[in-house]
């Protein structure tokens, strides 16, 4: 039993020996790469012996470094450009979610109706011998609640913009000359009634403000009504035409920091 120990004992010993010699052996390979800014690709095979990516023990990437300077000293990203770069053409907004807008009203509508003639019928099944006031109430509650849920379905997307044109001022007062045409640009917008069905909402453009509200799904505000656009798929005319930047937080944004650094780089 000594004996076995004493093996026993020694093969430790040699076994640490070897993991310090190992240790000692990627510790000075690491100061060395990093004094003298050795390549990853000059030396794959010790990257993969000690299992460190290259990237992480010299810390040196020519993609890095061009991001750095750029941050640093270099000429900064044209931001606004690349927010309007990948807007549609032509002169006519439409929405990426009407379609599903409208089935979702249709779907709430179809349920609401199927809760209120269907509750009636199902107490009259389920429980024949339950008083008719209690059925009564019953049938209120379930109504009610279903009610509730389809106006609130409403009130969220009754200033969603399906489509958005505009219609151009007549310089002479109209067509035949007499003054009846409109004297400024007129915005014309279709969203959805309770039913889903379309209908149209013309205001000029100076009736376009900013909407003080925390309602969602709000852009702007005319003529005392909300209306919401997804300003990413505005077409670049019509974007620049109603001046819609100044309800575009994003690009507001991006513009105040381009601003600041520029003050910056004067002060400097």
């Amino acid at each position: 039993a000594p004996s076995r120990c004493g093996v026993a004992s020694d093969a430790s010993l040699a076994m640490c020996s070897r993991m310090k010699r190992h240790l000692a052996g990627v510790q000075g390979w690491r100061a060395t790469a990093i004094a003298n800014d050795v390549s990853p690709a000059s030396d794959c095979r010790q990257t993969r012996s000690f299992g460190t990516s290259a990237a992480f023990a010299v810390s040196h990437s020519p993609r890095r470094e061009a991001v750095t300077g750029a941050g640093a000293g270099g000429a900064p990203t044209d931001t606004m450009t690349d927010i309007h770069k990948n807007r549609p053409t032509g002169d006519k907004y439409e929405a990426h979610l009407a379609e599903t807008v409208k089935n979702v009203k249709l779907l709430s509508l179809a349920s609401l109706a199927a809760t209120v003639c269907g509750t009636p019928l199902l107490l009259e099944l389920a429980s024949p011998d339950m008083l008719p006031q209690a059925k009564l109430t019953v049938s209120l509650v379930v109504d009610s609640f279903g009610t509730f849920t389809t106006a609130l379905l409403q009130w969220f997307v009754s200033p969603y913009v399906l489509t958005m044109r505009v219609e151009k001022a007549t310089r002479d007062g109209g067509d035949g000359g007499d003054g009846s045409g409109p004297k400024e640009d007129t915005v014309v917008v279709e969203k959805l009634t309770l039913f889903a069905s379309r209908f149209e909402d013309r205001f000029p453009v100076s009736a376009m403000i900013e909407a003080e509200t925390t309602r969602p799904l709000v852009t702007w505000q005319a003529n005392g009504h909300y209306h919401y656009v997804e300003m990413g798929n505005v077409p670049k005319s019509l974007y620049d035409l109603l001046h819609l930047e100044r309800f575009d937080d994003q690009a507001r944004a991006l513009r105040h920091a381009k601003e600041n650094k520029d003050d910056e780089d004067d002060e400097d």
